[in-house]
């Protein structure tokens, strides 16, 4: 193995200018980290041997994949972060050459796209699967290590952040006029139900969003709609007047993001969150109409 590709060389986040192997070292970062029972969580439904050698930018020939994951077999893993339609002729004529890698019976291929469903042309096979970057980010925020929770646990945020900005935020069919911007509300929830705000530290950046909703207690119950665009404050006693009566007392001074809320937007149930791991740590986006059309946290 070319020592330069190994994975343990490689930073988490960097040294790659193109974004698909940025994202495909992050991720390959976790796999080693993680090990056999981690990949073996996240591809359960390939036939994964429980010993695994991890790499990057493999070179056969005419094709470079993106990564690599070796045992007694070979998985190749082919990354895409911009719809398939986009380089469609590439992606086929890419698609030809990485068969060619399959001659034997124990060399596999991976594609990650950001499609919901397989692009027709992949045509997978007992050697040639599928799958996208949305259930890979939902395998691997489920998943409960025995070994490294707490490094795994901060990797798979950092990670599902990454992918969010750099993969998904794009073409997840979010706007302006119908994004949520979803924050922890263990207790900014009833401040916001009561006062009509959101404080939270400073210099916080936020997507444009139209609307703020509040995860607390394994689910989502209350939507506001944002009423100002978020502020940098170095003391709420610069927005007093946008309290509602709020008594400063009741929370520490010192700098915040401030968001003005309206009103209460109403959802017909609460979105419940059935994962033993958080559904967000910082903020998650998704669309005013899944929040109001979902039944779980999964549906967003």
């Amino acid at each position: 193995m070319n020592n330069a590709q190994s994975i343990a060389n490689k930073s988490i986040f960097g040294e790659y200018k193109n974004p698909e192997d940025r994202v495909t070292a992050a991720l390959l970062q976790i796999f080693k980290i993680g090990g056999p029972e981690l990949i073996s969580y996240v591809f359960e439904d390939i036939d994964i041997d429980l010993e695994a050698e991890v790499n990057t930018q493999v070179g056969k020939k005419r094709s470079r994949p993106d990564g690599e994951l070796k045992a007694n077999y070979h998985l190749f893993i082919e990354s895409k972060i911009q719809p398939w339609t986009v380089g469609k002729e590439h992606n086929i004529e890419q698609f030809r050459n990485h068969q060619a890698l399959l001659s034997d019976g124990y060399t596999k291929l991976l594609y990650i796209t950001i499609e919901d469903t397989c692009p027709t042309e992949i045509q997978p096979t007992p050697q040639i699967f599928w799958t996208n970057w949305k259930t890979i980010v939902s395998k691997l925020t489920k998943y409960e290590p025995v070994f490294n929770k707490d490094v795994i646990g901060f990797l798979v945020d950092q990670f599902a952040l990454f992918i969010e900005n750099v993969v998904t935020s794009k073409y997840d069919g979010t706007t302006d006029d119908n994004r949520v911007a979803i924050v922890g509300g263990r207790f900014a929830e009833e401040i916001a139900l009561n006062y009509r705000f959101y404080a939270c530290q400073p210099n916080r950046s936020f997507r444009p969003s139209k609307y703020l909703a509040f995860y607390f207690d394994k689910r989502i119950a209350h939507v506001f709609e944002i009423q100002e665009d978020p502020i940098h404050v170095n003391s709420l006693q610069d927005v007093i007047g946008k309290l509602g009566g709020y008594q400063l007392g009741q929370l520490d001074e010192g700098p915040r993001t401030f968001i003005k809320l309206g009103n209460e937007v109403q959802i017909e149930k609460e979105v419940q969150h059935d994962s033993s791991t958080p559904f967000v740590r910082r903020q998650r986006y998704t669309t005013i109409d899944r929040i109001k059309a979902a039944h779980s946290t999964d549906d967003l």
